[in-house]
């Protein structure tokens, strides 16, 4: 159990015809919508600061999350600690943010995703360390920024993290741009280019079976094969020496 129950919390929605500024983010307790957190860039976002002496919790999407997909686990987190703050958000290529921003049609780097969580906290002037929650992808977004700014955060929880390509399908992948070379050895593409090609075959003819919400808009099952492709080089293990205690 964390503690005693949040006093008086603002409810409703907060509708501006112009996004805040970020003296205003950090006085608000509750924000929906987007925060413009560079020049070109907006993301959208589901806030609730925490009462006073309460944790924040971030919470970091898997590959085909977006923020409703928490509603659950949010729900049940404040029946254990009403006070308790929580901070969601679509990246890009995600959720609402996608919808922004579709079609997506270049691969979303995942070092992109880790510098825009850095630019969110700073938008709603968060500098002290919060606790996050990632899942699957979102684990890939969580390792790098704990190395890269162990002074924002007081705990990782890694969810079935993204570690490393799934060796079967990385090993499929390889053995179809082997081939590739041997039958069509005048072929132009380079071996990433191959790879790419045949991982969007996977994503495409397997995705919509295994998860159909890649269906639920025609964008998301192309940003998906987005974010496979801006994260399929992240290995784990190249992290870990430099994670904080």
């Amino acid at each position: 159990m964390l503690g005693a129950r949040f006093i008086g919390w603002l409810t409703g929605f907060i509708l501006i015809a112009t996004l805040f500024a970020q003296n205003a983010h950090s006085s608000v307790e509750r924000y929906s919508g987007f925060i413009k957190i560079s020049t070109n860039r907006a993301v959208y976002v589901d806030y609730r600061r925490p009462a006073p002496g309460k944790p924040l919790v971030v919470l970091l999407n898997g590959l085909t999350y977006q923020v409703s997909s928490w509603d659950t686990f949010v729900n049940n987190l404040y029946s254990i600690d009403p006070g308790v703050g929580v901070l969601r958000y679509d990246m890009m290529g995600q959720g609402k943010t996608l919808i922004k921003y579709a079609p997506i049609t270049e691969p979303v780097p995942l070092a992109d995703q880790v510098r825009d969580l850095g630019l969110l906290l700073d938008a709603l002037q968060i500098y002290h360390p919060v606790h996050f929650v990632s899942l699957s992808y979102g684990g890939a977004v969580a390792i790098p920024f704990a190395t890269q700014q162990p002074e924002r955060v007081a705990s990782v929880v890694l969810m079935a993290p993204f570690v490393a390509p799934l060796t079967f399908l990385d090993a499929w992948i390889r053995l179809q741009i082997h081939n590739t070379r041997l039958m069509f050895p005048t072929n132009p593409a380079s071996d990433d280019e191959l790879y790419d090609y045949f991982l969007r075959l996977i994503v495409f003819s397997t995705y919509p079976a295994y998860e159909p919400v890649v269906l639920e808009n025609p964008y998301k099952l192309e940003a998906t094969y987005r974010l496979v492709q801006g994260s399929r080089k992240f290995l784990a293990k190249d992290y870990a020496h430099a994670l904080p205690p």
